[in-house]
């Protein structure tokens, strides 16, 4: 794989842990505001996650 794939999969990776990180977070009862803030991510990309997850 070239490095130009890994660094996508790599990224890729990365914001699956952060998905799941946040589907948990929202679980325990956090507010999107406060797992955008914990995760460093807009607002609008825990709602995106939020919605796929709830499928």
């Amino acid at each position: 794989m070239t490095k130009v794939g890994r660094l996508y999969e790599q990224e890729k990776q990365e914001e699956i842990d952060k998905a799941l990180s946040a589907a948990g977070m929202l679980f325990k009862g956090m507010s999107i505001e406060e797992v955008a803030k914990k995760l460093d991510v807009t607002i609008e990309k825990v709602r995106e996650w939020e919605k796929r997850l709830s499928r």
